[in-house]
């Protein structure tokens, strides 16, 4: 190994050992991690989660949210289909699942134009407001998940409608 290769290796072995995973669940570290490609990567390669489908989802949505840090288009492509294809394959295992549908659906409605991606926006809501509101979780998470949803740049007036009603019922 050269010694030019040292100091850069040690520099990026200490910028992951700077941002450790967090026990609780993958979730929390998503949304910790969205601003940092250091740490959507290291959510992505973790093997400290659980191996269930949300999962899967979530490092899906890394995947597709690193592709916003990549500099050539061949790469953000690759990161954009190799986690559209880890969000896909955890619906098909769970379809009624409404959080790997939240994660579906950051990801279309956040998602460029140009790369086609909202053909499931609908269905994806659709489950999501059927389902959010027996899913077990935090209703603090449930409200973070709609919010998420209604300030997406692609969503619109109808569908903040159906979410903001589905709000109000979580929080009564």
């Amino acid at each position: 190994m050269k010694k030019r290769a040292i100091p850069f290796i040690v520099s990026i072995g200490l910028t992951l050992l700077s941002f450790t995973v967090n026990s609780n669940h993958i979730r929390d570290d998503f949304h910790d991690a969205v601003e940092s490609e250091c740490k959507l990567q290291t959510i992505i390669v973790s093997k400290t989660y659980p191996n269930n489908q949300v999962t899967k989802a979530y490092k899906g949505l890394a995947t597709c949210t690193s592709a916003e840090f990549a500099t050539w288009p061949t790469t953000k492509w690759k990161y954009f289909t190799d986690g559209k294809a880890l969000i896909k394959e955890s619906i098909k295992s769970a379809p009624q699942n409404p959080e790997i549908r939240y994660v579906r659906l950051m990801v279309q409605l956040n998602a460029p134009a140009l790369v086609g991606y909202s053909s499931e926006i609908d269905e994806d809501l659709k489950i999501f407001v059927q389902y959010i509101g027996d899913y077990a979780v935090d209703a603090d998470w449930k409200t973070s998940f709609i919010i998420n949803l209604k300030t997406s740049d692609g969503i619109s007036a109808t569908q903040i409608a159906k979410l903001t009603t589905v709000q109000t019922n979580i929080n009564k």
